[in-house]
C-alpha cells in the first residue's frame, strides 16, 4: 500500500547532509530513480493482488502471513544491520513507542485489508492518500515541525479532488451503514494507524536502524494477530492463490527495501513527489486487468471522478514537497 510517507521520516537524514534541492545530481540518481519506479510498480499492483486474496483469506490471516514472510525475507538481507541494532539496549520510553509503532502497523495492515471488501483498489488508494497529512499533523504537534501555506492548499485540493472522485458513489455515504461508507471509514483508520507507526518510527530512528524497526514490527504484530489466524485458509488454497500470496510477501518486504534504498541515492522529497502517483498507477492497472480479472471490479470512472483522481494526487504531492527550504547561507554568513 500504500506507504509514501517514508520520505518525511528518512529526509532528516537527508537533510543531514546539507542535500538541498539544488544540490547535482549524483552518478547514481538514475539508480535511485529505477528504484523508485520499482517500489511504483510494486505498491501499485499490490491493492489488486490483495483485493484477490482476500475473497478467500480473512484480513488477520493475510496480514500474519504477510508480517512472518516480509520478516523472514528482511531478516536475511539484513541480518548484520539488525545485529547492530541493539534492541535491548534500548531505555523503557524508547521500548514502549517501539510497541507503538508495532500496535500501529498491525493496525495499518488489518484495518487496510478490511476496508478493501468493500472497495475499488483504486478508490481504497484515494482515501489512503490523507495517511501524509496524519503524519504532518502529527508533525506539527509532536516534533514542532512547519505546516505551510501550501500545505493547507494540498489539503484543501486533497478534499475537492476526493469530492468529485466519488462523485458517482456519493449515495453510498448517505447510511451510516452502507458497506460503502463502512469501507472508506476503515482506510481512514488505517491511514491513522500508519501515520502512529511513521511518527513512533521518526522518533526511534535516532537510535535504532529502519530495518530494524520494521522487523521488530512484523515480528510483534505476528504474535498480537497469531490468535485469530485461521491456517485452514492458506492451506485449502488453489496454486495460483498460493502464488498470489507469495507475491504479495515478496512486494511487501522488497519494496520497503528498495525504498529504503532509492532514498540514498535520491532525494527524498522528489521520491515523494513520485510515489504521490501510486493511485493513478494503481487505477490505469485495474482498468487494464480487471475486464480479464471476475475478483477485481472495474471503476468505470466518469469525467468528474477523473478530474478528481488528479486533483488528488496534485494534493498528495503538495503535501510531499514539504514547507520549502531556503538555500543555505555562504560559509561564515549567519543571521
Amino acid at each position: 500500500m500504500i506507504k509514501f510517507a517514508l520520505d518525511r521520516l528518512l529526509s532528516t537524514r537527508i537533510r543531514k547532509y546539507n542535500l538541498s534541492s539544488d544540490s547535482p545530481a549524483s552518478p547514481s540518481t538514475t539508480y535511485g530513480a529505477l528504484l523508485v519506479a520499482y517500489t511504483l510498480l510494486c505498491w501499485g499492483t499490490l491493492p489488486l493482488v490483495l483485493k484477490v486474496l482476500i475473497t478467500e483469506i480473512d484480513p488477520v490471516t493475510l496480514a500474519w502471513y504477510r508480517f512472518v514472510g516480509s520478516a523472514m525475507l528482511i531478516a536475511a538481507v539484513s541480518c548484520r544491520a539488525i545485529v547492530h541494532g541493539k534492541v535491548g539496549a534500548l531505555r523503557k520510553s524508547s521500548k514502549l513507542l517501539l510497541f507503538t509503532a508495532a500496535l500501529g502497523l498491525s493496525a495499518n495492515y488489518v484495518l487496510y485489508l478490511k476496508g478493501l471488501r468493500f472497495l475499488t483498489p483504486g478508490s481504497a488508494q484515494i482515501v489512503l492518500q490523507v495517511a501524509p497529512f496524519f503524519v504532518l499533523a502529527g508533525g506539527v504537534a509532536f516534533f514542532r515541525e512547519s505546516f505551510s501555506n501550501r500545505q493547507w492548499v494540498g489539503v484543501a485540493v486533497l478534499a475537492v479532488g476526493s469530492l468529485l472522485f466519488f462523485n458517482q458513489r456519493l449515495e453510498g455515504f448517505t447510511s451510516l451503514t452502507s458497506d460503502y461508507l463502512m469501507g472508506v471509514g476503515l482506510i481512514v483508520l488505517a491511514a491513522a494507524s500508519w501515520a502512529i507507526y511513521i511518527l513512533a518510527q521518526k522518533k526511534l530512528v535516532q537510535s535504532l536502524g529502519a530495518r530494524t524497526i520494521m522487523l521488530f514490527c512484523y515480528l510483534t504484530g505476528s504474535l498480537i494477530l497469531l490468535i485469530g489466524v485461521k491456517h485452514a485458509q492458506v492451506w485449502t488454497l488453489q496454486p495460483n492463490m498460493v502464488g498470489l500470496l507469495f507475491l504479495s510477501i515478496a512486494i511487501t518486504a522488497t519494496s520497503y527495501v528498495a525504498f529504503a534504498s532509492a532514498l540514498r541515492h535520491i532525494q527524498a522529497v522528489k521520491a515523494g513527489l513520485a510515489i504521490a502517483n501510486l493511485p493513478l498507477i494503481t487505477l490505469v492497472l485495474t482498468t487494464i486487468i480487471a475486464p480479464s480479472v471476475d475478483r477485481i471490479p472495474e471503476e468505470n470512472l466518469n469525467l468528474v471522478a477523473i478530474v478528481g483522481t488528479f486533483l488528488v494526487v496534485t494534493g498528495s504531492m503538495m503535501g510531499a514537497a514539504g514547507p520549502g527550504t531556503r538555500k543555505a547561507d555562504p560559509p561564515g554568513k549567519r543571521p
